[in-house]
């Protein structure tokens, strides 16, 4: 059992949060393709403008 594996995902889980809670965030391209190879991806890595809510 590694301790750092449950380290990692802790902090993946507060990054997520946090850009979750303190940004809105919209598509760049809007009409993005799915590619099925074998699991469903966006074609071109889903880009994404992030904004700072309004305080």
């Amino acid at each position: 059992m590694c301790p750092g594996k449950e380290y990692v995902r802790l902090e993946i889980l507060v990054f997520m949060h946090n850009l979750v809670k303190r940004f809105r965030w919209e598509k760049v391209l809007k009409d993005e393709k799915i590619v099925l190879n074998p699991m469903p991806m966006p074609a071109k890595d889903l880009p994404v403008r992030l904004y700072p809510h309004k305080a």
